[in-house]
């Protein structure tokens, strides 16, 4: 992120819009121009000239649209492999716990057995 001082002691920082009509326009803000809580500083100045409409705009607009897509598929693909250890575990300790039961039950004979109050 590039800084720059435009006040003294306040950064301010160049970040990129992604609008659809601002497509990888850079501006200028302060850190806290944006925030939802707090003070906020209203300086704001577009860096790039704003970009004409044609084939470069729209190439733009179809990469942002490709990377989000991209990236909601990498998020399913992930939440997807988290259901899978899940499933993976619960099974590993339903295997685990039904050995346990096995051997409660077999235990529960003995001492009925021992008890002599078997069946």
């Amino acid at each position: 992120m590039t800084m720059m001082k435009h006040v003294p002691h306040v950064a301010v920082r160049m970040e990129s819009a992604w609008t659809d009509d601002n497509v990888a326009r850079r501006f200028w803000n302060y850190k806290n121009s944006l925030s939802v809580e707090g003070p906020k500083c209203k300086f704001f100045m577009w860096k790039d000239d704003e970009m004409d409409e044609g084939y470069y705009k729209d190439q733009l607009r179809k990469m942002r649209f490709e990377l989000c897509r991209k990236e909601d598929h990498n998020e399913v693909a992930k939440e997807q492999k988290k259901l899978v250890k899940l499933q993976q575990d619960r099974e590993a300790e339903k295997e685990f716990f039904d050995m346990e039961l096995m051997e409660l039950k077999k235990e529960n004979t003995l001492m009925k057995t021992y008890l002599g109050i078997a069946k």
